[in-house]
């Protein structure tokens, strides 16, 4: 069916025939349960008017999140529905005297979340039964091809008049009396029985100063993607305002597949918890039931917890300034201190964080200047004059790949789960890194080697290129210049974690590596090194 969004205002219908094709097409998610299916020949759509898109009626869902989330559903899975807000909650016990048969013009709702705070409910048209199958709505609902989406007898309140787009009041009501199985471009296709197994949502907010409020919640397979919005909206509600807070959430994840429990946490600062949690819980979730992202192995959701921590203060901690001497030996132990500086709302009268981290210098380490590098997880020094003047040529010299390339790739759903578990990283997460300097006091300069004299050539292999050496076309070293040694050139890296904050940040500061007496004394501080 669709509408013409321009006068004159005309209506076109999908013929019954094209969409009794439905009911025995084969779709791509029966194509992955049983090979071999042949598919029914495509059809042409005229595509010379608007359809109708499909009015998804989300209950407990406050009003001005409704833009908040169609701008963020995007894509072709929503390019048929429509998000409308309304009143009510889960399908209400059917009315005195309701039939439990379905005829042609009933009014259904497909349901993709029913629970305690909210419902995400589709509503059309039953077109035809027949016996214990119909056909329904004359255009798509999602259009994902296999559904299991429960069915539910729906009731119109009443009729908004339109000639563009006039809308019914609608609700459903119940328990559901089948499932939508296919769900295809000219129609969707239903089976009368039983309703589908579901996801079950549990979502945990622990607001401040208050104990834990639990509300449960059951999602359709195949849009695992609700859970996120279960878990947003049932924080929204049980909120009730629109402020900066810290969040902090828990997602533990069951399959059907594996025993192995899978579990992540986040935590972020914004001034719109609500999208924080939707879109954090949402790639979590995303990361496995995504059959194109997700190579690994099947990942059938069994259940799905998901606790939410809300602290009103801002636990944003910024990097300010390094501590450390400014000379130190080889075979000595370097000791850094790191000086944050945390948002007012989470500190003390003094509003500092210090921390200190010790970094073993070994002895083989090259003489001269290094560089020290303090940076907070989110933060990345491949911007450094290190890297920007020697790039890969170093990375491959000093061994300093990403170790990603390194692991082996996921074969199956235990060995995804393990390696999401090695990736994780706190917010709090602050990595200390000393580098030699790439032209520190290890590496002369060509105007301070000896040069030949008498137009000679010079004696033994100063200035050969050592074989295997990754020359790159457009970047020619001085003749003379003396390449790092492999072994002794590897970074020193230590890690930091400021428990409960997210750090945000980057410091440098250089230290010289020397060898011999520096004096009496403790070693010089340097303070405020940037």
């Amino acid at each position: 069916m669709g509408w013409y969004s321009k006068p004159p205002y005309r209506f076109l219908v999908t013929p019954i025939d094209y969409m009794e094709i439905v009911i025995n097409h084969p779709t791509f998610g029966e194509f992955l349960e049983a090979e071999g299916v042949p598919g029914a020949p495509a059809l042409a759509m005229n595509a010379l008017y608007t359809p109708v898109k499909t009015p998804v009626m989300l209950t407990g869902v406050q009003p001005h999140r409704i833009q908040e989330l169609s701008s963020h559903l995007s894509g072709s899975k929503f390019d048929f529905v429509e998000l409308l807000g309304d009143i009510g909650g889960a399908p209400a016990a059917p009315p005195a005297g309701a039939t439990t048969k379905l005829f042609a013009g009933d009014m259904i709702g497909a349901a993709v979340v029913t629970g305690d705070v909210t419902s995400l409910i589709g509503y059309g048209t039953v077109t035809q039964v027949y016996d214990d199958k119909f056909i329904a709505f004359g255009h798509p609902f999602f259009a994902d091809g296999k559904s299991a989406l429960p069915v539910y007898r729906a009731v119109t309140h009443g009729i908004r008049s339109s000639l563009a787009a006039p809308t019914k009041s609608v609700s459903a009501y119940g328990n559901p009396i089948g499932t939508i199985t296919k769900d295809l471009h000219p129609a969707i296709v239903g089976e009368l029985g039983p309703g589908p197994a579901m996801i079950p949502v549990k979502v945990a907010y622990h607001p401040v100063n208050n104990t834990p409020i639990e509300k449960h919640h059951v999602v359709a397979y195949g849009q695992e993607w609700a859970v996120s919005y279960v878990a947003a909206v049932t924080m929204d509600a049980i909120r009730m305002e629109r402020n900066a807070a810290t969040v902090e959430g828990t997602v533990t994840l069951h399959f059907q597949e594996t025993e192995t429990v899978y579990t992540e946490k986040f935590r972020t600062a914004s001034s719109n918890p609500f999208l924080d949690v939707f879109i954090k819980t949402g790639s979590i979730i995303d990361a496995f039931t995504n059959t194109l992202t997700n190579s690994a192995g099947k990942a059938t959701l069994k259940a799905v917890s998901i606790a939410i921590v809300d602290k009103p203060q801002i636990a944003i901690a910024e990097i300010d300034e390094i501590i450390l001497p400014a000379e130190v030996m080889p075979g000595e132990s370097l000791t850094v201190s790191v000086v944050l500086l945390p948002h007012w709302s989470t500190a003390g009268a003094d509003r500092i964080i210090q921390r200190d981290v010790i970094l073993d210098i070994p002895d083989g380490f090259p003489m001269g200047e290094a560089n020290l590098t303090v940076s907070a997880a989110d933060e990345s020094t491949d911007d450094t004059e290190f890297t920007q003047l020697l790039g890969d040529i170093f990375d491959e010299l000093l061994g300093t790949d990403e170790e990603d390339d390194e692991k082996p790739l996921p074969r199956n759903l235990d060995e995804l789960i393990r390696q999401k578990e090695e990736a994780q990283m706190d917010a709090g997460l602050i990595t200390i890194t000393l580098t030699p300097s790439a032209f520190g006091g290890g590496f002369p300069f060509p105007e301070d080697l000896p040069l030949p004299e008498n137009d000679e050539e010079g004696e033994g292999d100063d200035g050969e290129i050592p074989e295997g050496f990754p020359f790159p076309e457009g970047l020619p070293l001085p003749e003379g210049f003396p390449l790092p040694d492999n072994s002794a050139e590897q970074p020193i890296e230590t890690e930091l974690v400021i428990e409960g904050f997210i750090v945000t940040g980057s410091k440098e500061a250089q230290i010289t590596i020397k060898v011999g007496d520096v004096g009496a004394g403790a070693l010089p501080i340097i303070e405020g090194a940037q």
